[in-house]
Order: structure tokens, then sequence, then C-alpha cells
């Protein structure tokens, strides 16, 4: 086995071995290059981990909606937090693999996975399912204080819902307890809580995931709630405030009104974050532009790793699809339940230089540089104007090196390894200078 395939001790290591983890960990990162060092984060002070009412961090109270079940996946509501004086309930879905009845499956307790759904997205039945099916428990929260409908388009208010989610929190002038993103980040956590004190979950083998709106807030929670053990944003990511798509035109240059907003954004957070996390998105996508991905998986640092799907479709079923997007189960396996992990880009690209390094338990089969000739620009209508190019790079399998000669007018490009197992794994968004 040559030094690139083989794991580190790291992924290794038993996961009730948390401490010693973390010890060794820092010492690693001291002399990884997988991104740029960590910004200092300026959001709320003191931070929102410290402004979090601590009913968060206890199991909620649950209310059963049988009339809403879906086979063995459980519709629930479970206590939230007050809201302006009154109380607030979530609807969830809720599983757990061969049963509800206390009895853990096989005997043994299961790992869990946190669900948040995108824009127009609610509490999906089928999303836990999915994660059922794979031996794990999940729950799927709708964070706009709505029950789910037969239109898709439409989803039915209840009577204990809290604050509505304000475009890009547009309520950010409110006090903190009456915003929606304070409540949106608390009913996640709620979430964790509740699966922490299921008998079947063990507790410490809990991860998280989002989609597009739910990517902002999973990466906004990696650095607010240390009890989760990974997270996976897909689309959503940080600096959305430089973003050349549609997050360009929710902040206002008015500083009054710009500071409030920027405070919600997920890189004012996962700066603090420990937990190992995935970032998977497309190189087209008409709300989170690529270059802000790259951007969050360089600063979060030596735990991140980077999966840009060329011209990946934007919605919830590409982002939970095990068909569309395999790295994320593969990514969750590895840290949750001791699967084979994803390899990870050793030395990025550094202009024009198109080589990179890397390091993979699986044989990286095919690497490909998808190019701009151009800026990556978008239209009025957040369309993507830029036109990727591709190129074939060399594989050298020896040395665990990709390279790329690439052509003399680039101006943006990444590379794209593929292992046996069809995973991705992405560099770094590169911008050359230009003469």
């Amino acid at each position: 086995m040559t030094d690139c395939i083989r794991l580190r001790l790291l992924e290794r290591m038993p996961l009730h071995w948390p401490t010693m983890r973390v010890a060794i960990l820092v010492a690693a990162l001291a002399s990884m290059a997988f991104g740029s060092a960590r910004a200092e984060p300026v959001a709320f002070a003191p931070p929102l981990v410290d402004r979090m009412d601590t009913a968060v961090y206890k199991a909620p109270q649950v209310y059963p909606f049988a009339a809403m079940d879906k086979g063995d996946v459980k519709a629930i509501f479970y206590q939230g937090l007050p809201y302006q004086g009154h109380e607030t309930r979530v609807f969830a879905y809720l599983g757990v693999p061969k049963t509800l009845a206390g009895q853990p499956a096989g005997g043994k307790k299961v790992p869990a996975m946190v669900l948040v759904h995108g824009g127009g997205g609610t509490a999906f039945p089928e999303w836990v399912a999915i994660w059922n099916q794979r031996g794990y428990a999940a729950v799927a929260m709708d964070l706009e204080g709505h029950v789910p409908t037969d239109n898709p388009r439409k989803h039915a208010p209840h009577e204990h819902s809290g604050p509505a989610k304000d475009r890009y929190f547009f309520d950010g002038g409110k006090p903190l307890q009456e915003q929606w993103g304070y409540h949106a980040v608390a009913d996640v956590m709620l979430a964790q809580s509740l699966l922490a004190s299921l008998p079947e979950v063990d507790a410490e083998r809990i991860g998280l995931t989002g989609i597009s709106w739910g990517g902002v807030m999973t990466s906004m929670v990696s650095g607010v709630d240390s009890r989760f053990k990974c997270a996976v944003p897909v689309y959503g990511c940080g600096f959305l405030y430089e973003s050349k798509s549609a997050f360009k035109n929710m902040f206002d240059p008015d500083p009054a009104v710009f500071g409030p907003r920027k405070s919600w954004d997920p890189a004012e957070h996962f700066v603090r974050a420990k937990m190992p996390i995935l970032w998977i998105s497309g190189d087209a996508d008409a709300h989170f532009s690529v270059d802000v991905l790259s951007r969050s998986h360089q600063a979060y640092g030596g735990l991140s790793r980077l999966c840009i799907h060329p011209a990946m479709a934007h919605g919830h079923r590409p982002g939970y699809d095990p068909a569309s997007v395999p790295e994320l189960y593969v990514f969750v396996d590895s840290v949750l339940v001791g699967g084979t992990p994803l390899g990870r880009v050793t030395r990025q690209p550094v202009g024009r230089d198109a080589v990179l390094e890397y390091e993979s338990p699986c044989a990286i089969v095919s690497a490909e540089v998808r190019y701009l000739t151009e800026p990556l620009a978008y239209d009025a209508k957040n369309k993507l104007v830029s036109v990727w190019k591709k190129m074939d790079a060399q594989v050298i399998d020896k040395t665990c090196t990709v390279k790329a000669t690439l052509p003399e007018d680039v101006q943006v490009y990444y590379v794209n390894l593929r292992d046996d197992r069809a995973c991705i794994l992405s560099s770094n968004l590169i911008q050359v200078k230009q003469p």
C-alpha cells in the first residue's frame, strides 16, 4: 500500500477518544496545507454559542402527530423556544431503523442525522427514510412554522409557529430572541438534543446536513453546536455578501443594515467549528457562486473537504439523492461508523502551476481540470454567463500527484479527482493573475 492510500492515524481512532483526537489534530493542523488560515470571527459579541438559551441542550417535549405518519417515519411536533411570550412547536419527521419502540436495531445503538431543508422546503419524510435505510436514525424539521401539504409549493402554517423567515435575515435589527435566525439555530440544536435522548441512538455519533438555506444553517451551526460530529452543507456556504449570484442582492451597503445581516453570515460562525465538514455544490449554482464556496472551504481549515459537481442542479432531491451526491454518504459513514473516508488534497494548485498532491484510501481513476477563459460572472437573473471548459489531467499514482498544462488564456480553474467509488474530490478554485 502506497503512502497516499494509507489512512491516517487520526481517521482510524475510535470515536470515543475525542480528547486525544483533538490534541493530535491541533498538532497536525500546524503542518497541513489544505487552505488558508482561519480568519478571526467578528460576529455576535459575545458569540452566538454563548447567547443561546440553555434549553437547546435539553431534550424537548415531543407531541406525536400520528395523522401525518408516513409508515415507519413518524410525524411529531417538538417544543421550540418561546417567541414573544408564547410557546412554539416545531413540526418534524422522525425515524429510527427497524423500530421506534425503544429497542435499538440489532441490539446496538445507531448513529443519527439532523436534516435541514432549504428555501421553499419543509420536513421531508423520504429524506428521513433514506437515512433509516442506511442504518441511521434521522429527524427532518420544518424551520418556517409550517406543516407539509400535498402541494409542495404551499405548506400550511400552524398555531404554535415562531417567527417567519424574512428574506436574508432582514429582521436583524430586532432583539435577538425575536429573530428567525436565532430560532432556526435553536430548532436545529433541539433536534440534536431530541435524537440524543432516544434510547436507540448513540448520542456521540450525530451528524448534520442541510440543503441550500439548510446548508447556510448547517455551516452556521457547525460553529455553534460542538455536539455534532460532522457537517455537510449542500450548496449553502459563507461569505454570501461576496457571492456573484443571488445572495449578492441581499446585502444593503448601508453599514447600519449590512452589519446586522453580515453577523448571520455562516463565515462569522464556522471559524469556531472543530468538526469535519464537507462542502458540496455545483460550479454554476444560481444562488451560491463557486468562488464563495471555495473560500468557505479554505477558511474552515484542515478539517474541510470540497466537492464541486459540474453543472449540479439546485434542489432538495439533487442535494440528498445518494446517486447524485455519493460523497455525502461516504463522508458521513467515514466519521460516524468508521467507513472508508474520502481522499484529501494535500497540496493545492497555485496560479498557473496546475499541480496538486493528494492522499486517498481508494484509487484515483481520473482527474479533470474545469476552467474559464473569462472572469466568473452572472447576469441579472443569476444565471452563469461564463462558460466552463474542461481538459483531462494526468494522474501519477506512484507519487499521488495530478498535473495539467493549462491553456494560456485560463483565468479561473479547479481540479476534480474521481475515485473508484465515483466520488469527487475538488481542489480550491484558483484565480489566475492576468499579465
